[in-house]
């Protein structure tokens, strides 16, 4: 690791789950300094052991957006940053108030990252980011070659790749602001990441994807099931405000 090399840096971190929170720590860990901004009630991985690994060398702040004294420090710490990184799902950064739009006018040097799951068009867009999703649409289920089903993976492949990418590609932004000095918005999403990596995995030791829960998921409504036509259908509930759906 090249320690120091992104000192200097201010990184304004949106993020939450896992690949925004992710992108913005291997920032800092090449020496950036990186403010985590929180929700009211935290970060919904907070309690997980896993918050501490993917948010470490950070400050933080919590604040709430939604109020009109918590975006006006959003944006005032928005103005002095070189990176923004956020991954709502597309749409909701500029209801919030710190969409790239109201960032570029505030700040035109920062470099804007937006991680979605689907990215920002085409059909898939309004779906749900969360790697269980991402990960069935983009069949990394049904392509272990180990079973006549698809396997559970543990690691969250789909957005941790996001994660690299959003770092490189910021800082590919960054190079470029340092000959045109501009920033400008980037964007990065778990479903073109895990096309363009997965299949280039030839996996064939099968303890990685089992869980001690087997091979299908810790949940009820957290794993895939076979229907009665033969067709794997994927629930994912990870929060009680709704249960999304994915078919692969």
């Amino acid at each position: 690791m090249s320690e120091g090399v992104l000192n200097g840096i201010r990184v304004l971190d949106f993020g939450q789950y896992i690949a925004g929170p992710f992108a913005a720590m291997l920032l800092a860990e090449q020496g950036a300094d990186v403010i985590k901004v929180e929700r009211p009630g935290g970060d919904p991985m907070r309690g997980e052991d896993a918050f501490m690994v993917w948010n470490r060398s950070k400050k933080g702040i919590t604040l709430d957006l939604k109020k009109t004294e918590g975006l006006k420090i959003a944006l005032d710490l928005a103005k002095k940053a070189d990176v923004i990184i956020e991954n709502f799902k597309p749409g909701v950064a500029d209801r919030l108030g710190i969409g790239y739009d109201k960032i570029k006018e505030l700040n035109p040097r920062a470099v804007y990252c937006s991680i979605s799951g689907f990215g920002p068009k085409g059909p898939y867009a309004g779906w749900p980011g969360y790697e269980q999703i991402v990960s069935t649409v983009g069949t990394v289920y049904t392509e272990q070659g180990l079973a006549t089903h698809p396997l559970y993976v543990v690691l969250p492949l789909a957005s941790l790749y996001a994660a690299v990418d959003a770092a490189f590609f910021i800082v590919a932004g960054l190079c470029v602001r340092e000959k045109t000095g501009r920033g400008q918005k980037i964007e990065a999403s778990l479903f073109r990441t895990i096309l363009s990596s997965f299949r280039q995995h030839n996996v064939d030791f099968e303890g990685m994807f089992r869980a001690p829960w087997g091979p299908t998921g810790p949940l009820p409504l957290y794993r895939p099931y076979q229907c009665k036509d033969g067709k794997w259908e994927r629930l994912s509930s990870s929060s009680r405000r709704a249960m999304h759906r994915s078919c692969p």
